[in-house]
């Protein structure tokens, strides 16, 4: 896709990942940063847990 978007993107191409995990994986790693904005938890922390939560989805489908 050479005009993903209305206006000009500096990339061609739409986000599409085959993995069945990826949508948890997306609301796993928002409530982590909804931590962060509550105050519950440290950027640093939240950014440390959704790596590891990544690379544990990621280890599944080499």
């Amino acid at each position: 896709m050479n005009h993903p978007s209305v206006d000009p993107v500096p990339y061609i191409g739409v986000q599409y990942v085959d993995i069945d995990e990826f949508q948890q994986l997306g609301d796993q790693v928002s409530q982590e940063f909804a931590k962060v904005i509550a105050g519950n938890e440290t950027v640093d922390q939240a950014l440390q847990k959704a790596q590891a939560l990544a690379t544990d989805v990621g280890s599944k489908h080499k």
